[in-house]
């Protein structure tokens, strides 16, 4: 049996329950009066917002044509703001599962918004959604197709596009996404949280330090796209450079066709990216824009191209942008370095157990221990 693909399986289940309670809003909603009062002035706005933009202007919009263009979690507290208008047995649900309808609502954040799943998101969803199934006064005629749909086969949603989410004002990025995307990132919390304050913090040089396959890079993606998310931050974009050459899939190692070799196409690819062009002169380009904006400027696997000229520009980065390195090696006064380890017992414990479900096929979710999965005898390292 084909195993889960758990993005666009999660795609495939937060969808049929998105259109299941938009529904609920037409049966039980619409009837109730005027479209902005009950929708509320600033999601009314937002929402036709939206639907003026996918559709030209409407005279007079409804909350029936509204409801699709509502967010995932608008619309479960749209209906948890009118219960009175709902069966009571349905209200109860709703309010009963607002904490559950929240769990769903962050993963559907990091599907849309392409952030890194956690490793245990299909598995949760899953839990939620079954429990919705079995408890639930709601007939979820779309969740119920769908999930049928994948217990026969959950190999269906392989050709699924994944919908990209509005920004809502989140930073501009160039962040690849990540190779342990598929499966999701185990373990290491308490380091994503360490980098993320030392970003935010007063250190300008950030340095991920380790032994190769540790998941260096895959700590410091995890750690980009965390602050993605989060409502305040200093910085106005963050840009990734990479000068790894080779790449891990599940089958292969694989070459990356046109890898940066040396500092000056690692600094050159930032400076295209930060300007749109080739430059002549890309290390002061990129200094005059960290001298401009706040970026967080991310440049993965550093040892390979480490030297004098890499030096000098770390060096000269200036107040309010940061850097943050993987390498491994550090480069001494001029950073604060993060030493990656091996996986805790546990952590590879959770690893080994996870892996080897989505390589049987018998789970509903998978994972990679904060990177590529390359198996390693003790159970105690993993490609990054």
């Amino acid at each position: 049996m084909q195993a889960p693909v758990p993005k666009q399986t999660l795609v495939a289940l937060l969808s049929a329950i998105e259109t299941d309670v938009r529904a609920l809003i037409v049966e039980y909603l619409a009837p109730c009066g005027e479209t902005k009062a009950i929708l509320g002035e600033k999601a009314y706005e937002v929402a036709v917002g939206r639907l003026v933009r996918d559709t030209g202007p409407a005279e007079e919009p409804t909350t029936s044509s509204l409801a699709n263009y509502l967010d995932f979690q608008e619309a479960w507290d749209l209906l948890n703001a009118h219960r009175q208008a709902l069966p009571a047995s349905l209200a109860s649900f709703l309010a009963a599962n607002t904490r559950e309808f929240q769990a769903l609502s962050e993963i559907r954040n990091r599907v849309m918004h392409a952030r890194s799943l956690v490793f245990d998101d299909l598995a949760k969803a899953s839990a939620i959604v079954d429990s919705f199934r079995r408890e639930s006064p709601i007939k979820w005629p779309s969740l119920l197709q769908v999930r049928q749909q994948l217990d026969r086969d959950p190999g269906s949603v392989l050709g699924m596009a994944i919908p990209r989410g509005e920004s809502d004002g989140e930073l501009s990025h160039n962040l690849p996404t990540p190779d342990f995307d598929e499966t999701g990132f185990v373990g290491r919390s308490d380091l994503v949280t360490a980098v993320i304050d030392l970003c935010l913090g007063p250190y300008p040089v950030v340095t991920i330090k380790g032994e190769g396959g540790l998941g260096k890079s895959a700590l410091a993606l995890r750690a980009a796209y965390d602050m993605l998310a989060k409502p305040a931050q200093p910085f106005d974009t963050i840009v990734w450079a990479s000068s790894k050459t080779t790449q891990i899939t599940p089958n292969e190692i694989k070459k990356i066709e046109g890898a940066i070799t040396d500092s000056l196409g690692l600094i050159g690819a930032v400076a295209s990216e930060l300007t749109g062009q080739q430059v002549t002169d890309p290390v002061s380009e990129v200094l005059e824009y960290l001298q401009e904006f706040n970026v967080l400027l991310i440049l993965d696997n550093l040892e390979t191209v480490l030297d004098d000229r890499v030096r000098s520009f770390v060096e000269q980065v200036p107040q309010g942008s940061k850097l943050l390195l993987t390498s491994r090696i550090g480069l001494g006064a001029y950073e604060y370095p993060v030493e990656l380890g091996p996986l805790t017992g546990g952590e590879a414990g959770q690893f080994a157990r996870e892996l080897a479900k989505a390589r049987s096929g018998t789970t509903k979710t998978g994972s990679h221990v904060g990177g590529r999965t390359r198996a390693r005898n003790d159970g105690q390292r993993k490609a990054g």
